[in-house]
């Protein structure tokens, strides 16, 4: 005897293979313990790794001085250089009036512009990507879940550093004490 089910299957999750379901007359009356614990449990698992507002804070606080310190600075540089160009063109230091390659400055007169948008989008484009390298590093160094990790690379880097300013002291030292260019100073002792 086959009987049909005349009910609804409902669903708690985003698909039907990865989420927990079940049978019956409708899916709010007859919403069972199990789902209600099992998306608790869920959400808990994955609220562990939500980043803390704290981090959050920090990462946003160091993005914002490195853009501006990052803007200003590569504003001192670009803006003085442009300025430094166009007086020696003036001035006759870069010879734009009375050199042989005249006619060929003159036929762009369309890119006449083009210094100003490259300044623009140059400061722009240098001060986004830098301030999201800025806040990747941070973010990794004050998120929980990467913070023994990245403690973990530091580590490392600081004992090669001092391990390498270790062997460069000493091989100048004893270098010095010993050797005169490619010359060994007291070929007995030295052996």
């Amino acid at each position: 005897v086959d009987t049909v089910f005349m009910g609804h299957v409902c669903l708690l999750g985003f698909d039907y293979f990865n989420s927990l379901s079940w049978e019956g007359p409708s899916c709010e009356d007859h919403l069972p313990e199990k789902a209600i614990k099992t998306a608790k449990l869920t959400f808990g698992a994955i609220a562990q790794y939500l980043p803390k507002p704290l981090s959050i804070r920090i990462t946003i606080g160091f993005g914002v001085v490195t853009a501006f310190f990052t803007a200003l600075f590569t504003s001192f540089v670009v803006i003085p250089s442009a300025i430094h160009t166009i007086m020696k063109f003036r001035t006759g230091v870069i010879p734009s009036l009375r050199d042989k390659y005249f006619l060929r400055y003159r036929s762009s007169l369309n890119n006449m512009a083009f210094m100003i948008g490259a300044m623009l989008w140059g400061i722009l484009s240098s001060t986004v990507m830098v301030t999201f390298l800025v806040c990747l590093i941070v973010f990794a160094i004050a998120w929980h879940v990467t913070r023994p990790y990245i403690a973990h690379i530091m580590a490392n880097i600081v004992a090669l550093a001092i391990t390498m300013t270790l062997k460069k002291t000493v091989i100048k030292v004893v270098g010095n004490a010993t050797f005169a260019g490619f010359y060994r100073k007291k070929l007995w002792q030295d052996n």
